[in-house]
Formats: C-alpha cells, sequence, structure tokens
C-alpha cells in the first residue's frame, strides 16, 4: 500500500485541499505534497494528526477492503447533519428490507 497515494485518495474523497490539512495539521503544504508524491516518508504520528484532520480514523485509512462506492456514502453520511444522516439510515434500511423480500 502507497501510503502518500491513499492520503490524495482520502483527501480528495474528502474534498480537502493541502492548505486545510496543512492548517489543521500544522504541518507544510510542501511537506505533505511530498509524501502525497511518494518523496518523503510519513510517521505514524503525522499520519495519525492527517488522518484526523481528512476526517478518518487509522482503521479506515488501513482498510482497503472496502469498495469506492462505500468509502463515498461513508464521507458523506459523515457530514451530514444529525436528521439528514437519519433520513439516509431510513433509506438504507428500506433499501436492504427490499433487496431481501426479492430474494
Amino acid at each position: 500500500m502507497d501510503v502518500g497515494s491513499r492520503i490524495r485518495y482520502f483527501r480528495k474523497l474528502y474534498n480537502k485541499t493541502l492548505k486545510e490539512i496543512s492548517l489543521d495539521t500544522g504541518l507544510s503544504i510542501s511537506f505533505i505534497s511530498n509524501i502525497e508524491k511518494g518523496i518523503k516518508k510519513c510517521s505514524l504520528e503525522n499520519l495519525e494528526v492527517i488522518c484526523s484532520a481528512i476526517g478518518i480514523t487509522l482503521s479506515e485509512f488501513f482498510n482497503d477492503n472496502l469498495p469506492p462506492e462505500i468509502e463515498e456514502l461513508i464521507s458523506i453520511a459523515k457530514n451530514l447533519e444529525n436528521d439528514k444522516l437519519k433520513t439516509l439510515l431510513t433509506v438504507a434500511r428500506s433499501l436492504k428490507a427490499e433487496q431481501k423480500e426479492s430474494k
């Protein structure tokens, strides 16, 4: 797994700019960019603060078993207000029940 590519992937998925990550972490834009490009190594400590700034956990960062659609859905859900999140959950449960009935 290429750590820099994963950082870039999640940063873009969560619509975060290098500047935003830099401001939230205290790391320079060029340092983060160089990590993404594979020029610089990323310590676990820096990775943890970068993930936090993106809005993901280290566990989410290292879990590469989820399809991109699920990761996008999680990204969207994390940014919803509570009432909208409940609506999304209701829709998802309804779709799940509908799928069970059709089998």
